[in-house]
């Protein structure tokens, strides 16, 4: 088979849980399938999400040099640490809202509130099972 050049356009991480920074990798493959696999085991790539992959789109061989060049420069790619990637001037510009560990913090919030009234309705259904047993009581001894 022919190997063909794509721009493999990810969400990567390392920026906080609710943020991404959107990457746009220069990946050598056969088809888009491979490329999408061969992203996957980049670094930083928030390999666990359902929408880590934006686009991928076939590019020319002059357009994945010019990517790969662009990538190797970029100090986001490079950085060890926090410290590091708080120096990067226009940092904050590049950073993202991440919409799908949103998503999961509202299905997990409104599953908490669920349970939490549940919990009081069977509170509230108790007591009042408790407060009719007491008038029956009261009304039989009452005579």
């Amino acid at each position: 088979m022919k190997n063909r050049y794509f721009k493999v356009v990810t969400k990567c991480g390392h920026v906080g849980r609710y943020h991404c920074i959107w990457i746009a990798f220069a990946i050598v493959a056969e088809s888009k399938q491979q490329a999408a696999d061969k992203v996957r085991e980049e670094g930083r790539v928030k390999r666990d999400h359902k929408d880590f992959i934006k686009e991928i789109k076939e590019i020319s061989f002059e357009e994945f040099m010019v990517l790969k060049a662009d990538n190797d420069a970029d100090p986001y790619l490079h950085c060890k640490n926090i410290q590091e990637q708080n120096r990067i001037m226009g940092f904050e510009d590049r950073i993202a809202v991440d919409e799908y560990n949103l998503a999961k913090l509202e299905q997990k919030t409104s599953r908490r509130d669920t349970v939490k009234f549940r919990k009081k309705k069977a509170k509230a259904k108790e007591r009042s099972y408790t407060y009719c047993e007491y008038e029956v009581y009261e009304m039989e001894y009452a005579i």
